[in-house]
């Protein structure tokens, strides 16, 4: 007898089948292996597999040639008896179509590559012959599904100069150049056409001729979304507005007064912004051109820098209060080591009023500043916790050589305490005075996350009491570096890790044998 279904049943099947959730698709064999061979560093490793079987064969050779380094890797694939003599890779026999077959076949798999002169450089015959590939295939790259291209050759009169296009596929989406090419290279107007998707553009500077980057050609590439380069010019900055930039990374001119007069800002300009990284001479500047500046979308401000004067930082942090109180999430201000400067490690002490301005950035999770110091104690650096609970990142200098830090390891606990989710944590911090107490130091206040700890200019007395507190506030920490009393501090890491694995055998002892 036939099995029937009332029509209550059928809409309770119907019902209990809409209401479940939707699996997962099911993974092939070969989306398995592409899994497990991506997470293979070994290239021998995986050429071994390649070699297995024919069901392993195409998954091993795409994570092998996916990342190229150097145009060598890539050439020897020919295999007609590439040797190197003079500093030049060249064949024994000359390069015939087979050769170039068998080359396409590899370089098809390659999805980042990174051109450079570093010996051995290709021989011209092997130059010669790449060329030939766009020449006979006019809308074919050697390099059809590359993504991502680092071109790092300077010379534009070069070999590698006509290679450029060679590799140019109409999916890439970041490239990156010298400034040499910027504008320079006869047929790099050529390139823009050839990679209409591109969303990432990098101009590599150079701190030897201070070239200016002009980018005569940004505003036909109609979905980039960042672009990063060396010294602009107000012209390429005018260009930059017309695109939908998400991130823009430039360094301003000595000369920077005049070409922020000159500088053209409409309404609409970088209202889509949310990564903006300058290199500027001073603070000054930066202010006044983010004055000029729309800026809804900013979340990350990094900013480099040689010189910072206590009324230009806070004048640069009153600006951004006024474009991007709530959007806010990232705060960089890094001494410049441009045009060869030796590392400046202390920068100009200021006061806590410049740190009180902070206070209107709640949703800031990632201050740090090394271009100056800033006069921190316990008092106020609680403060600042209060005022930013969502930080996870800290860096701050809080001492100079000849003024030692005021914050006490006391004055770790409320930080961590109003800041749980701070993971990155590098302070000034005096630990020559420890309290000594028969309960815990922090309270029962513990951070898990930070799993190390960087400390300027921290003198430590006794490593002990130093150990036991850390290890009882932030009990993961397991590395912790110093620029002064490196061996005592080294002591204190060690000490915290010993302290940390007996309060687990503790804590085990106590669940077997405490009930």
């Amino acid at each position: 007898m036939a099995r029937t279904h009332t029509s209550g049943q059928l809409s309770d099947l119907n019902s209990a089948s809409a209401n479940e959730k939707p699996m997962h698709r099911c993974l092939r064999i070969t989306e398995v292996l592409a899994t497990i061979f991506t997470r293979v560093q070994d290239k021998r490793t995986l050429a071994c597999l390649a070699r297995t079987c024919r069901l392993f064969q195409d998954v091993a050779l795409n994570a092998l040639y996916e990342e190229i380094d150097h145009l060598r890797d890539l050439v020897r694939c020919m295999g007609n008896g590439g040797v190197v003599g003079g500093g030049q890779l060249h064949f024994r026999q000359p390069i015939e179509p087979k050769h170039l077959a068998v080359l396409k076949s590899y370089s098809a798999r390659v999805r980042r590559l990174t051109v450079s002169e570093d010996p051995p450089v290709l021989h011209e015959s092997i130059v010669h012959a790449l060329c030939m590939v766009r020449t006979e295939s006019p809308n074919g790259a050697l390099t059809p599904n590359l993504r991502s291209l680092r071109w790092e050759t300077r010379d534009v009169r070069g070999k590698y100069s006509v290679l450029l296009p060679v590799f140019i596929s109409r999916g890439l989406t970041h490239l990156t150049i010298p400034d040499s090419l910027d504008n320079r290279h006869s047929g790099f107007h050529l390139v823009t056409s050839l990679c209409p998707a591109l969303e990432s553009f990098s101009v590599i500077p150079d701190d030897v001729h201070h070239r200016t980057v002009e980018l005569p050609f940004i505003g036909e590439w109609k979905h980039l979304r960042s672009v990063s380069c060396g010294v602009l010019s107000h012209k390429a900055f005018n260009r930059a507005t017309a695109c939908s930039l998400q991130s823009f990374a430039f360094k301003l001119p000595f000369d920077v007064d005049a070409s922020i007069d000159r500088l053209w800002l409409g309404p609409q300009s970088f209202r889509a912004l949310g990564t903006l990284a300058i290199d500027a001479p001073s603070l000054g500047p930066i202010a006044e051109m983010l004055v000029k500046m729309t800026l809804p979308s900013l979340t990350a401000l990094l900013v480099s820098t040689r010189l910072v004067m206590e009324v230009e930082l806070v004048s640069l942090v009153d600006v951004l209060r006024r474009k991007a109180p709530q959007a806010l999430r990232r705060l960089s201000l890094w001494y410049s080591l441009s045009n060869g400067d030796f590392h400046k490690e202390w920068g100009p002490y200021h006061g806590i009023s410049v740190l009180e301005h902070l206070h209107d950035f709640p949703t800031l999770t990632s201050i740090s500043i090394n271009a100056c110091s800033f006069a921190l104690d316990d008092i106020t650096l609680e403060t600042l916790a209060k005022a930013l609970p969502n930080l996870e990142t800290l860096e701050m200098m809080a001492s100079t050589p000849r003024i030692p830090p005021k914050i006490t390891l006391g004055g770790l606990v409320p930080l961590l305490r109003h800041c749980p989710r701070l993971g990155v944590l590098k302070l000034s911090v005096d630990a020559t005075h420890v309290t000594h107490t028969t309960d815990r130091p922090g309270g029962g206040v513990c951070n898990t996350i930070i799993t190390e700890l960087m400390l300027s200019n921290s003198p430590v007395r006794d490593a002990g009491r130093v150990a036991a507190f850390i290890s009882d506030v932030m009990p993961c920490v397991r590395e912790i570096r110093a620029n002064s009393m490196g061996e005592k501090w080294c002591e204190v890491a060690g000490l915290v890790g010993v302290i940390a694995m007996a309060r687990r055998q503790e804590r085990r002892w106590c669940v077997r044998n405490v009930s």
